[in-house]
């Protein structure tokens, strides 16, 4: 019997299995999309929106925590979380376990842009837009 031949599997699909929703895929999607993204191994490179270069890695580990996506600029470090409800805001100690996480990222010079997944799934481009504003060129 003939095998089939194995999928095959660009740069990009390769970072969205990372991904552990829905929200997540669509805004990485999102991100690449408007940053004109560019995949380099474990991370993509993108452009904010005044052509600013910026590195996205998804799922990075800081300290003990994993970052949904990790935006890197010149001298800017942004933590972008999707913040469903279920996982997040559906009980006071989720809640309590969020604001702690954003506290800590803060703490080691993160900044922290958190959307909620509903927000994601009806404006993804609008999201990503909100956070490339983040990365500005400084003379």
């Amino acid at each position: 019997l003939e095998q089939a031949p194995a999928p095959v599997v660009s740069p990009l699909d390769a970072l969205l299995g990372l991904c552990e929703s829905p929200a997540e895929r669509t805004m990485l999607h999102a991100l690449f999309e408007i940053g004109r993204g560019e995949v380099t191994g474990d991370h993509v490179k993108l452009r904010s929106l005044d052509d600013s270069p910026c590195i996205c890695v998804p799922q990075e580990v800081v300290g003990r925590r994993r970052i949904d996506f990790a935006i890197h600029g010149e001298g800017l470090d942004v933590a972008v979380e999707i913040d469903g409800y279920t996982y997040h805001y559906a009980t006071p100690d989720l809640a309590d376990a969020t604001l702690a996480r954003n506290r800590e990222l803060l703490g080691v010079g993160w900044r922290t842009c958190a959307f909620s997944a509903r927000q994601v799934e009806a404006d993804p481009h609008g999201c990503a837009r909100e956070v490339l504003s983040l990365f500005r060129w400084i003379p």
